[in-house]
């Protein structure tokens, strides 16, 4: 997509900063006007298109760059870091498409693949090539989204279109293992839901295994492999995350944010907050602690 024509669907569309959803349920428009620096961000199981801009994305010690003309695949909820290369003139501008389980188990047995379920310890995020057929794909659904009833009667089916494109590409082999009964990206993809879900209870690794129906060290292991940290580290940036969020947006004390993000203590929470983010909650909009 010339950068041209994505500058103009950004202004006749009105696009905000960040992710904007659209008429169809899974389906966002992303957009950045502004280089933003390396920061933890949350992403949802699904495929990333960029048609203009550049993004770098940091994921247990590995560095991928997602640039215009180029996708990557999350196979399950994750937070990692990202930065942006942005402005005005050369925007960061794409689609980020939910994995839809469901379809994609539909499409495989109507493709009739069969692959060798990959480990989970090989994983890293592999950014392929936008072909032509996508690049294609995309723009008509972009074009689609400007309508509500495109949206909803001729979206659904280039979404699906794309799934089928994705499963031919280099990624397939993870769609195909994300999809597969008891698989290693199966088991995680139950547990980060987990996680994201209910980050505000007591989570524990054996609570979490169990779930997961596997022993704490292959469970502990194989976590640690996909994001890069223990499952109690991930669940505390998760926490820390979220509590950030809620400063930044609503009229609450951190004493309060404590309570809703899981935290007994006061104390420890402000703690933690400070060591992660090198601030204190206090300082977050100036909110009293």
């Amino acid at each position: 997509m010339e950068c041209s024509k994505a500058i103009q669907y950004i202004i006749d569309n009105n696009l905000k900063e960040g992710f904007n959803n659209t008429f169809i349920e899974g389906v966002r428009i992303f957009k950045n006007n502004h280089s933003i620096k390396r920061q933890l961000l949350d992403y949802k199981p699904g495929i990333l298109i960029v048609l203009n801009g550049t993004k770098h994305g940091y994921l247990a010690n590995h560095h991928f760059e997602y640039s215009r003309n180029y996708y990557i695949v999350l196979p399950t909820h994750l937070q990692f870091e990202c930065e942006a290369v942005a402005s005005n003139e050369d925007p960061v501008f794409g689609l980020h498409i939910e994995l839809d389980i469901p379809l994609l188990n539909e499409l495989i047995l109507k493709m009739n693949i069969r692959e060798s379920v990959v480990n989970v310890n090989s994983f890293k995020v592999n950014p392929s090539k936008i072909d032509k057929k996508i690049e294609d794909a995309s723009l008509r659904l972009l074009e689609a989204l400007e309508n509500e009833t495109d949206s909803l009667i001729i979206g659904p089916s280039i979404v699906k279109e794309i799934m089928y494109l994705a499963l031919q590409g280099a990624n397939k082999p993870i769609l195909y293992a994300l999809c597969a009964k008891d698989s290693d990206y199966d088991r995680l993809s139950k547990a980060l839901r987990i996680i994201h879900t209910n980050y505000k209870d007591h989570i524990s690794v054996e609570y979490l295994a169990k779930e997961c129906s596997m022993s704490e060290s292959g469970f502990y292991k194989i976590f640690k492999s996909l994001t890069g940290e223990t499952p109690l580290q991930y669940l505390k940036k998760i926490r820390l995350t979220k509590a950030k969020d809620i400063l930044s947006t609503q009229n609450l004390k951190a004493c309060n944010v404590a309570s809703l993000i899981g935290y007994e203590s006061v104390s420890q929470f402000s703690r933690e907050f400070k060591r992660h983010y090198g601030f204190t909650p206090g300082m977050v909009k100036g909110q009293p602690l």
